[in-house]
Order: structure tokens, then sequence, then C-alpha cells
């Protein structure tokens, strides 16, 4: 929810943060935007600017972590596990190592590194919009989240909001996730009762259907993934619709 500090809500705000007191740590030149989601870590003082760009911000979180705690993260075989350890927390560290090479190997560097981290990659990219309205974009940047250096194309989102003349009959209200870029996990309908209705959901693969206060509640559950990569899920509302 968005507080007085952070229009992106209080963990947007709380990860920046935790990103600024890192790179102040490495003794780095900060500068920290929490109402407009974005840090800034700077290295070196030449002409031209080299941008590398990461975000914090994650996914909504679901109950169905069993390694860890989702925010806990936990090493196993070599390997971290927690959210946002790939996609894209890693990248924050990336830009970090980076300049801690440059300066601690003394590498040659005529330019200005400007390491991003932004706040709302997730949820529509205003991070970046607020970014460029204060600051000039650097003259060369890298985005550090591709598993390999170069893309050939990028996939897109629609965002679709739809009007009828005709109301639901039975559906009364539905509810499934509070990310646009996840598939659904799980969604909660609320539908008009009837004996019918509820003996005909009660033999329903799937799902699971009660009745609270005069309604009918039915509960779908799916496999969530991000939607960039969908492969392997399953979209719990079609569960529920089927």
């Amino acid at each position: 929810e968005p507080t007085p500090e952070c229009q992106y809500g209080e963990g947007c705000a709380s990860v920046l943060k935790h990103v600024d007191a890192l790179y102040k740590e490495n003794g780095m030149e900060t500068e920290l935007d929490t109402n407009g989601a974005y840090h800034l870590a700077y290295l070196g003082n030449g002409d031209k600017s080299i941008g590398l760009f990461a975000h914090a911000d994650v996914v909504a979180v679901d109950d169905k972590w069993t390694l860890c705690n989702p925010f806990e993260p936990k090493e196993i075989d070599g390997f971290l596990f927690g959210r946002g350890t790939n996609d894209d927390k890693c990248g924050v560290i990336i830009s970090l190592y980076c300049a801690k090479m440059i300066r601690e190997l003394e590498i040659p560097f005529n330019s200005r590194l400007v390491c991003f981290t932004g706040a709302n990659e997730e949820n529509g990219m205003n991070d970046i919009k607020n970014y460029v309205k204060a600051h000039t974009p650097p003259d060369f940047s890298m985005i550090l989240d591709s598993g390999f250096p170069f893309g050939v194309g990028n996939k897109g989102i629609l965002w679709l909001s739809t009007l009828t003349d005709y109301a639901f009959e039975d559906i009364e209200d539905a509810y499934g996730g509070e990310s646009i870029n996840i598939i659904l996990g799980s969604v909660r309908l609320t539908l008009r009762y009837s004996e019918e209705l509820l003996s005909e959901l009660s033999d329903k693969d799937g799902v699971n259907a009660t009745v609270e206060n005069g309604k009918i509640i039915l509960e779908a559950h799916g496999v969530s993934t991000h939607g960039a990569l969908p492969e392997g899920s399953k979209n719990a509302m079609l569960v529920a619709i089927d």
C-alpha cells in the first residue's frame, strides 16, 4: 500500500534504504529517492557515463514456499534460495561488485559509473519514469537481469479492463492475486446461493465450495509462476471457471 514515504509501499522504501546502506558501507556516493522508487550510486567523474540497471522489488508472495521463508534466504548446496535472489537482486550485487572491482583493483576508468536500483520494475516501471524526469540517463547502459547479454526481442504485457451491459447472474465477487504479472495461484469467488449450484460445484475436481453468510464461496488453486515464464503454470481462475 502507498505510504507518505513511498507511493509504491513500505516494502519498496525499506529495500531501497537497505541498498543505500550497502553502497555507503562500500564507500560509494549515493542518492536515494524512496518516493520515486529508485536509488543511485556513483563511481568516477568522467565526462561519459555508464549505467548498470537492476531492480529490488519482487512479485507478490504466496504461502507455497517450502525450502525457506520468502524473505529469509537460505543457502543449500552452494545455491541461495529466497524471494528475488535471481530476479533481480543479484543485479544489485553485480553492480556493487563492478564498482568495487574498478576501485580496489585500480582499473583505469575514465567514465562515471551509475548504478541504478529501482523498486517498481515488477508493476509499471514508474521508477524509470521518475528517474529520467530528474536526471539525464547514462550515455551507455546495461540491464543486469538477463541470462544472455543481448536481447533480440521483448515480451509485452496487456492491461485490460472490460465493461458489459449484462451483469453476472451467479458471480457476485471474484478475487485472485495482487500483481498483474503473475499467473494466478489461487482465486476466491463469491456466488449466489442455490442448492443446485452447490451440488454441481461439490462434484467438481480442483475446487472447494463452502457456504458462508448465505453465499457460496468457491476457492480454486493452480500453479503460480511469473508471467514472463508461464511454462508449467496453471491459472487458478481457469480451474475455477472450467
